[in-house]
Parts: structure tokens; sequence; C-alpha cells
């Protein structure tokens, strides 16, 4: 099962998809989280927030990009979801919808994007191949949910599920995406944005409508942006 908190806003006629970035386990014991739901009076379109599968349960983990199992990855599924519920909600036209994320919540709305190319997605301090980010939050998920393969293997086995580029590479036409990335933030400066420029320079059919918006706040390092910044990019959908 894959938890969803729908918000149908009166007089709205487009939908933004709210993913999960990392959930606190201390917090949330194993029950869903729908991160930003609170702030559901202050955005004018419907939302669908969408929680993760495997950060719930008992062998729930704070971070998994919709690998529920070796066997099984959320996303298509999600994105079936979605797109039916968004439907339901009268934003049955891609330009009626869009998809937000930060860290792999980013990694999410790229994925779920995929299967809805003609939507737009927003991301911030996005994952883009998750095998590569800290190695704690890499090693709990892939303990406890992937057999404890080793990331080369799992890259190498799941090239689509680790790597959300090479997932958008395969497209037919590129998607509308905005990234807004924090240059104070060493690991996204140092790899998630080389990763996004090769494969701008790698794929320019694809990225063409990508744009990367760059920033610098040393306070903030990977958080998201500010609630104030994140609706203002909401209010732009």
């Amino acid at each position: 099962m894959i938890p969803l908190l729908v918000v149908r806003r009166s007089g709205a006629d487009s939908t933004v998809i709210m993913c999960n970035g990392a959930v606190d386990q201390s917090l949330s014991q194993g029950k869903p989280v729908f991160q930003r739901s609170t702030w559901w009076r202050e955005i004018d379109q419907h939302q669908i927030y969408v929680c993760d599968p495997a950060t719930v349960g008992h062998e729930a983990v704070s971070l998994a990009w919709g690998q529920y199992s070796r066997k099984y990855w959320s996303v298509p599924d999600t994105a079936r979801g979605v797109r039916a519920i968004a439907n339901v909600l009268g934003s049955n036209q891609a330009d009626q919808r869009a998809y937000f994320g930060s860290s792999a919540g980013g990694f999410l709305a790229l994925a779920l994007i995929y299967h809805d190319p003609d939507a737009r997605a927003m991301i911030n301090n996005a994952q883009f191949d998750w095998t590569r980010w800290y190695a704690p939050a890499v090693n709990k998920l892939r303990a406890r949910r992937l057999k404890s393969m080793l990331p080369a293997d799992l890259r190498t086995m799941y090239p689509l599920r680790t790597n959300v580029l090479n997932l958008l590479s395969t497209m037919n036409q590129g998607p509308r995406v905005d990234y807004w990335i924090n240059t104070a933030s060493d690991h996204d400066r140092l790899i998630d944005l080389p990763e996004f420029q090769q494969f701008a320079e790698q794929f320019p059919w694809i990225a063409h409508q990508m744009v990367c918006h760059q920033y610098s706040d040393e306070d903030a390092g990977h958080n998201p942006l500010s609630k104030t910044d994140t609706l203002r990019i909401l209010a732009e959908t």
C-alpha cells in the first residue's frame, strides 16, 4: 500500500504532488508522514502528498527513494495512483500537474515525471544517484530492503532505479524541470550538480527544458529552501 494524502481546494484546477524527503523515524515510529501537509491552507492548488511506503511499517527506513525491495520499486504504482487522483480532482491536462520534492523527494519527483512526461517537476537539492548519498542512510536501506547488495552491484543490476537521470535519458521527449541547488552544500555542489551538468551535455535533446537555479546559503546547507521560497515556487505552477 502506498500512503497518499489528498487535499481538494475549492476553485482550483491544478494539482501539486509533494514528495517526502528524509523521514525522522524517532518521531514517525513507522507511521506515514506527509511532509509540508501542514501548509495546505497556503497552497492554492489541489495537493497530493506522497509517502514512500518503505518509510512505513516494521522495516521502515528514513530514506528509501522508492526502493521497497529488490523486486519492487514503488514509483510506477505511485505514478498511476497520482495520475488517477489528479484526474478526479480535475487536473487531467499535463500542464495542470506539477511534482515537487527536496533531497530524496527530488529524486522521486523526477522519477514520477518520467511517467507523466508533459507535466512539470520542481526539485531542490535532489539526489540523482541515491547510491552515492551518505553511506549510513544508504547502508541502512541496503540492509533492510535490498538484501545488503553492494552499491556497485545495485547500479549494475538496477540502473534506472538507482540513477534517476538514467531513467530520464530513456524518455522520448524532454521534461520540464526546475532544479534549485544550494552551492554552499558540499555534496550537492561536488556530486549532484556535476551529474546534472554531465547529463545536460550528454543528452541535450532531453535536458533542453531542464533549468538549473543556483543559490548559496551556508546556513541551510543541504536543508530545503525556506517555507516562503517553497510556497513562492509552488505558486508559479
